[in-house]
């Protein structure tokens, strides 16, 4: 929510609100209370530290060129938030050790090599499909999320850290490019940790890894049909078969070499007439990839009440808050006694 959308629902001015954000001043206990309730959160949340906030550096931020900077901020919010449970639920719970690797690739083949590395290290298959992408990451290690706060111009997001939390975006429903956001952040990880991205260079290395990833090179080669005209057909067999977005396809072609510019471009002018710029053919078949990771950790939680109690304590979020961010719905509990908190 904006400034005045919050300063409308409690009928104060956007100017006070921004006087408690700067900490330049501080609100009577019925206000706090108020505040609590748009946010859903416990009131104790504003009377303790959050913990640090990653900055814009520490995120891979995977976002359409026409996404403004205010998803670059909710971006931050949600992986602040996120984080902040993931701390609490490693004190509690053992999930699987990272393992992916870390290379240096630059060149087109360097990629390619890392991309098989990565199936490599994870005991994957060299020349088949992934089945499920998700359960590989986690897996090895990874967290996947979703959170529903985003629009669909941010596609993923993925923090920059050796355990990396993957978190998609619930208005991208096709499971096609579900799987190459999530292939892309995978990308990052091995890629670029402690790298800066978000620039062009490194944006597309991420995606030319998520391609190699989830289309390998010499599989992909005696597969893809050849000939003057693309067989539209058997891309959509493709598609099906690998998991990948038929335009995804037409682009590991052109970057293998298997059609040409003109081939290429044709494709592209196909989509735009066939109204499959958006969103293309088949793109509702298919079941798609659920996290469990972050689900079964916080339902071990919640089976316990005591638990359950530090884990809204610890985080300051509560039952409604927590299904928003990560769609998992959880036990209520008693709210924290509001004799403990100080209304300053």
């Amino acid at each position: 929510m904006s400034q005045p959308e919050v300063a409308q629902r409690l009928s104060v001015t956007r100017q006070y609100l921004n006087k408690l954000e700067a900490a330049k001043d501080y609100p009577a206990e019925e206000f706090a209370l108020a505040l609590a309730e748009v946010f859903d959160v416990d009131v104790s949340y504003f009377y303790r530290s959050v913990g640090q906030e990653p900055g814009i550096d520490q995120i891979h931020f995977r976002k359409q060129r026409t996404a403004p900077q205010k998803f670059a901020h909710q971006a931050i919010a949600a992986i602040t938030l996120f984080k902040k449970i993931i701390d609490f639920l490693e004190k509690y719970y053992e999930f699987p050790l990272p393992n992916f690797p870390d290379v240096i690739a630059k060149s087109a083949v360097e990629i390619e090599e890392a991309a098989e590395l990565t199936r490599s290290y994870w005991g994957l298959p060299q020349n088949a499909p992934i089945g499920n992408l998700t359960d590989a990451v986690e897996a090895n290690g990874g967290l996947v999320a979703y959170f529903k706060g985003v629009s669909e111009k941010v596609d993923a997001l993925s923090t920059n850290e050796e355990r990396p939390l993957i978190v998609r975006s619930t208005a991208i429903r096709s499971l096609y490019r579900q799987r190459f956001d999530i292939a892309h952040e995978i990308g990052h990880r091995v890629l670029h940790l402690g790298v800066d991205t978000g620039d062009k260079e490194t944006e597309a290395e991420a995606n030319r890894f998520a391609s190699a990833l989830l289309l390998p090179r010499h599989a992909f080669v005696n597969e893809f049909p050849r000939g003057h005209r693309i067989d539209w057909q058997k891309v959509f067999e493709l598609k099906l078969r690998w998991k990948v977005s038929a335009k995804a396809i037409i682009r590991r072609a052109f970057d293998l070499g298997v059609i040409n510019a003109i081939q290429y471009r044709t494709a592209h002018i196909h989509f735009s007439k066939t109204g499959q710029s958006k969103s293309e053919k088949l793109d509702d078949v298919g079941d798609s990839e659920v996290p469990t990771l972050l689900a079964d950790a916080l339902n071990d939680v919640s089976r316990d009440p005591v638990e359950l109690g530090r884990f809204y304590e610890y985080t300051g979020l509560n039952s409604s808050s927590v299904e928003k961010l990560t769609g998992i719905k959880l036990p209520d509990i008693v709210s924290s006694q509001l004799s403990n908190i100080r209304f300053l």
